[in-house]
């Protein structure tokens, strides 16, 4: 389950930054360690590498968002954590939600997410640019996803930012037969994939 709004900064692990830059209308910094996922050009919908880059609830794209088109998704190595198989997938993507193009719409959300009112309705200003916050979840078939997602208008346009972390229960394991996925763990993966959201800037 991913934690905080803010959580601790990821000093655990000092992995070399890489910039990502989006045809000059984007770009943010990612960990070297992150996995870039790209969707199958046979399958629509398919993310590859899948061993990281696809769970049991898609955890590149959001279904729900009213159109939303990937413009880039990361992901941490699900290799990492092979001893813990309750953790399946987590990433840092970027759409932009094409069928909207009214503050009103954006900043509204999509009526399909389930929200969770906590997490929800704040402002979050990233690199002096206004982001409305919403935590979304979903559940099912002993699996689950946690999102924060963050949207914004820019030049009339939509834009998502969001990091999910999707979990499969560990009652669908055998009892003492896999390893605790811990609050340390979610701490690193979550921070990890944070640096990106932290640096994000639009370049126009």
């Amino acid at each position: 389950m991913l934690l905080g709004l803010w959580p601790t900064p990821f000093a655990a692990q000092n992995h070399q930054l890489q910039k990502f830059t989006m045809d000059r209308v984007f770009q943010f910094n990612y960990s070297a360690l992150l996995v870039h996922c790209v969707e199958s050009e046979k399958q629509p919908g398919l993310w590859l590498p899948d061993d990281s880059c696809e769970a049991y609830f898609p955890v590149c794209d959001d279904k729900g968002s009213q159109g939303s088109i990937t413009a880039v998704c990361l992901a941490y190595p699900r290799s990492r954590f092979k001893e813990s198989p309750t953790f399946e997938a987590a990433t840092f993507s970027v759409a932009e939600i094409m069928n909207i193009n009214t503050e009103k719409e954006c900043l509204g959300g999509s009526p399909d997410w389930v929200i969770d009112p906590h997490g929800s309705g704040k402002t979050r200003s990233i690199n002096g640019v206004n982001f409305k916050v919403f935590q979304v979840s979903d559940a099912g078939m002993s699996q689950s996803l946690v999102a924060h997602v963050y949207r914004t208008i820019h030049e009339n346009k939509c834009y998502e930012l969001s990091i999910r972390m999707a979990m499969a229960s560990s009652g669908a394991f055998d009892p003492g037969t896999i390893k605790e996925f811990t609050k340390k763990d979610s701490d690193e993966v979550e921070g990890c994939l944070r640096e990106s959201l932290k640096s994000f800037r639009f370049l126009n």
